[in-house]
C-alpha cells in the first residue's frame, strides 16, 4: 500500500509539514521525510504506540480497494462509511492531544 493515497492521507492527519518532513501533532518532533511516508509511520509507532495507526491503515487500504466498482466505477457505501469511521478516529485522537 505503499502510496496509496487514501493511507498518505491517514498520516499526514498526524502531522504539520514542514520544509523537510512533518511535525508531529501528539508530540511536535520534526519528523524528516524521504519522499515517502515510511518515517511518518515508524514515528507513529515507535512514539506513540496508543494510536493504532496499522489497523487506521488497514481500514484505509480496505477502503480504497472495496470502493471501486470495476464494472460500474460506483462507489460503494460499506467502503465510505468505513472510511468515515476512520476519519473520526483520527481527528478525535488529534485532537485530545490539542
Amino acid at each position: 500500500c505503499v502510496g496509496c493515497v487514501w493511507c498518505v492521507w491517514v498520516l499526514w492527519n498526524f502531522y504539520d509539514k514542514s520544509t523537510d518532513g512533518g511535525v508531529c501533532k501528539l508530540c511536535k518532533c520534526t519528523v524528516k521525510t524521504s519522499g515517502n511516508t515510511t518515517n511518518l509511520k515508524n514515528h507513529i509507532k515507535r512514539k506513540h504506540p496508543s494510536v493504532n495507526i496499522d489497523s487506521m491503515l488497514k481500514v484505509a487500504r480496505n477502503s480504497m480497494s472495496s470502493s471501486i466498482d470495476v464494472n460500474e466505477a460506483n462507489v460503494d457505501e460499506p467502503a465510505q462509511t468505513n472510511f468515515a469511521v476512520l476519519a473520526n478516529q483520527i481527528v478525535d485522537t488529534v485532537s485530545l492531544i490539542n
